[in-house]
């Protein structure tokens, strides 16, 4: 049923293109943003001439080529039973052209663009995809985006998300129309050319900012290429994931602690067995969890809005979460349940004594290991101290019973 599940929904798919590169050269292919340091810089905004003011010293570079600024925001995309919010982006004509992003569908921006076309927009997959059902006959069409009138003039590729994995509609930014925005919302992609590195480029970027007169004491100029940014969202994802396995593991050991974690192994060789393979389980089934987590929420934006919502991978550590814990409950639960020499499941649980007693009278479940290693005794009260979980190993005078030589 799971794996039905997780095929009809497209859960794989949407994993494989979650971890590939949405441009052609990852390693040639540079992002240039403001990155803010502290609150200041967080808030700090930047008005759309001194984008494009900048843009154009940047360019200068002998060190990049193509170098084309972008903003990204919040929008309202109007469809014919409701508004929907979107992450948008303006870009320079040239955007798509640098990173060598072919559509599927259509055409990207050109130059000839800013003058014959200023209204054109393109739309990301998931949101064609899901809100204009795939229509291809809607190039060309106009769309409602923040209350003005937009041509459609392609469809970007499936796999295509950079800056913003929300971001569900893109615009040309015109220079007539001045608006602002957050620092960190802002910046511009560009090639490497030669020998040049992210680093030496944001040095010479640095330096030619200042020389310019444009000083962000709250903030500073950084250069990355998309294959290290990729690697630092990966990285950060899975620093998410351990942090929420070490929640999960806390509130499991403290839930643990009351009722204990029942009778374990003798020996150092037993119990080295008995935890590896508790750990292998665990991690496997956590892995697992965690993919799916993040699949199902990312499926479910863009079921629900058309396109990836920009926070869906935060909301797919909090929902990992509570999976983790029951996840990892059902783990020692089922590790409890095994036998303490091959590590199969027990079997025939019978109940013994008189439910209820909890003094002189033992109440509780005894189950059997099927190759007769032993019988583990399970206390009706996880939480009673006067009677707790034993494990009774068999010896050789119960072979025959279970058809052993």
């Amino acid at each position: 049923m799971v794996a039905a599940l997780i095929l009809s929904t497209g859960i794989i798919k949407a994993a494989r293109g979650a971890f590939a590169s949405p441009v052609p050269h990852p390693d040639r292919t540079v992002l240039i943003y403001l990155d803010g340091n502290g609150i200041n810089g967080k808030f700090s905004r930047t008005r759309s001439d001194t984008l494009l003011d900048l843009a154009s010293i940047w360019s200068k570079s002998k060190l990049v080529e193509g170098l084309t600024p972008f903003s990204w925001g919040p929008g309202n995309l109007l469809l014919q039973n409701r508004d929907m919010a979107v992450a948008t982006a303006r870009v320079g004509p040239d955007f798509f052209t640098t990173l060598d992003v072919k559509p599927s569908l259509g055409r990207t921006f050109s130059a000839n663009d800013m003058q014959t076309c200023r209204d054109c927009v393109v739309l990301s997959y998931p949101v064609w995809q899901h809100e204009f059902h795939g229509d291809p006959r809607l190039v060309g069409r106009a769309i409602e985006l923040n209350g003005t009138s937009r041509t459609v003039i392609g469809v970007l590729p499936a796999n295509f998300r950079l800056i913003s994995s929300g971001v569900a509609v893109w615009g040309l930014i015109d220079p007539s129309v001045l608006f602002t925005n957050f620092q960190r919302r802002v910046g511009a992609v560009a090639q490497l050319q030669g020998a040049a590195t992210a680093a030496s480029l944001q040095s010479d970027l640095s330096d030619k900012t200042e020389s310019a007169g444009y000083v962000h004491p709250s903030s500073q100029l950084t250069v990355t290429t998309v294959a290290d940014h990729l690697h630092h969202n990966l990285w950060n994802t899975i620093w998410f994931v351990l942090f929420a396995t070490a929640c999960a593991l806390f509130v499991v050991a403290l839930r643990r602690s009351i009722s204990g974690f029942g009778h374990v192994p003798q020996g150092l060789g037993g119990r080295a067995i008995w935890f590896g393979f508790l750990a292998i389980k665990s991690v496997l089934l956590l892995s697992i969890v965690a993919l799916c987590s993040w699949c199902i929420v990312h499926w479910i934006s863009t079921w629900v809005m058309g396109s990836t919502y920009p926070l869906a991978d935060e909301y797919s550590i909090w929902l990992f979460l509570p999976l983790a814990i029951i996840t990892l409950s059902w783990s020692i639960r089922d590790q409890q349940s095994r036998c303490r020499t091959c590590l199969r499941r027990l079997e025939l649980p019978v109940e013994i004594g008189r439910t209820g007693s909890v003094l002189l009278n033992w109440a509780g479940t005894e189950m059997v290991c099927s190759e007769g290693h032993g019988v583990l005794y399970v206390p009706e009260s996880g939480a009673n101290s006067l009677d707790q979980n034993r494990w009774n190993r068999l010896d050789e005078s119960w072979s025959n019973l279970f058809g052993r030589n």
